[in-house]
């Protein structure tokens, strides 16, 4: 059984292939990277998984809520005079 620093050491490498991979535009399917691991398959497919898995988008944080009771604005209130 592999120890602990012996699955870090896979999953950086696998990481860093994958990576190198993704740069070069060449993609490769999990069996094919576990092919590269041999007594490695189980840390190919979490760290496969969990590198393919979709990242939300660095400008998709939510809106904030504001408390019930505080009053909304609207495209006709003013602002500074203005309206808006």
């Amino acid at each position: 059984m592999p120890s602990e620093s012996e699955r870090l050491a896979v999953a950086f490498a696998f990481g860093e292939r994958f990576r190198a991979d993704q740069a070069r535009g060449t993609t490769r399917t999990a069996a094919e990277y576990a092919a590269l691991f041999p007594g490695f398959e189980d840390v190919v497919g979490e760290e496969f998984a969990r590198l393919s898995a979709p990242t939300p988008a660095a400008h998709a944080t939510p809106a904030p809520i504001a408390p019930p009771g505080t009053p909304t604005t609207t495209a006709t209130e003013t602002f500074d005079g203005h309206r808006t």
